[in-house]
């Protein structure tokens, strides 16, 4: 046996096996969400995780999956080629999606489809074989995500949403005052909106020389970044960390600045929700959907002189941060159950039939 999570109950009739095969080359939250999923539902199913490790990984992504692994009490396979995945085609195969899943699922072409589901882990799919998308079992974490999907491959049989959230167990509520400091969690790419943000700090920081921004994330345009900042003199002020440096459960801040691209929010600022941070978002529809249209935490892309008005609040409003974080608990409670995402995920596993 591959894997079998300590703890785990007997069950009579054995627990359906499911077996994860994951590539950990670069930093995706659905690594951090699969273990949620393997914690919180172990005593109903039995995981088998087998995790490939190449040459090109990150290592601070490995000692930081390592580290979840050791806290949730979890045993892993580790593998060193994609080669030397040990598919079963009678087990129920889940493939976590993130940037290397194609390589996994070349591995999978002798496999019984009917037995695998594929988690979509954002709307930049990867590229499957034409009967593996026909007849897997696909998890979307958002409708928008699906309706491009299906629009994209309209030969698609099943499909289910599941419910995104982060276990209450792991997270506390947080000092947002204690700290001058702003967050921000988001990609780092030409198109995002971080550079905007970042014109938008130093509106604030030129009358506000105390406070200081901490840029978490990774991208092509981390670079350009970091020249920008350099010809402003703001790199005494503004410090690039990679995504698993941090936790938003450890963070003592004024707030977290969350810009995103996916209809589905981040493990990062679910967790931010459920600590309480104060959290300024930019607006999608998922995002009106957790606060309404007219909600104080969204912000329209592209308006560096909006954020600037908003940051400025949140580092001078001691009140206005208060009324954030109780709106970052009401969002979390209201929208990201941890009991309905259990009930929707096991509802998952259990149409993984084996033959």
């Amino acid at each position: 046996m591959i894997f079998t999570a300590i703890g785990q109950s007997v069950k009579e009739p054995a627990a359906k096996i499911i077996q994860i095969p994951l590539v950990l080359q670069s930093y995706n939250d659905v690594f951090k969400l699969l273990l949620y999923v393997v914690v919180s539902l172990r005593s109903e199913f039995d995981f088998q995780l087998q995790v490939c490790v190449k040459e090109s990984s990150d290592t601070k992504l490995i000692e930081w999956f390592k580290g979840l692994v050791d806290q949730f009490e979890l045993s892993v396979k580790w593998i060193f080629a994609v080669k030397n995945f040990e598919i079963d085609p009678q087990l129920a195969i889940a493939v976590f999606q993130d940037d290397s899943a194609e390589m996994v699922l070349q591995k999978l072409k002798t496999a019984d489809l009917k037995n695998v589901m594929i988690f979509h882990a954002s709307l930049q799919a990867s590229v499957f074989s034409e009967s593996l998308t026909q007849k897997a079992l696909h998890v979307f974490q958002s409708e928008s995500q699906r309706k491009v999907f299906l629009q994209n491959n309209p030969q698609v049989q099943r499909t289910l949403l599941v419910l995104q959230s982060v276990p209450v167990s792991l997270v506390r509520e947080v000092d947002s005052q204690k700290d001058e400091v702003l967050i921000y969690y988001g990609g780092l790419d030409q198109d995002s909106e971080i550079s905007v943000l970042l014109e938008a700090f130093d509106l604030v920081y030129a009358t506000r020389p105390q406070i200081k921004l901490h840029v978490i994330g990774s991208g092509v345009a981390r670079q350009t970044l970091e020249s920008w900042i350099e010809e402003r003199d703001l790199f005494k002020a503004i410090e690039f960390y990679h995504e698993v440096e941090w936790s938003a459960a450890s963070l003592n801040v004024v707030g977290l600045l969350h810009a995103h691209h996916n209809p589905s929010l981040s493990c990062f600022a679910l967790e931010a929700l459920a600590c309480g941070l104060p959290c300024l978002i930019t607006f999608t529809d998922e995002a009106e959907r957790l606060f309404g249209k007219d909600a104080e935490q969204l912000i329209p892309t592209g308006n560096q002189f909006y954020w600037a008005q908003k940051m400025a609040r949140l580092v001078d409003d001691c009140d206005y941060r208060k009324e954030l974080a109780q709106k970052s608990l009401s969002a979390f409670q209201n929208h990201f159950d941890w009991k309905k995402m259990k009930a929707s995920y096991q509802t998952v596993f259990n149409l993984l039939e084996v033959e």
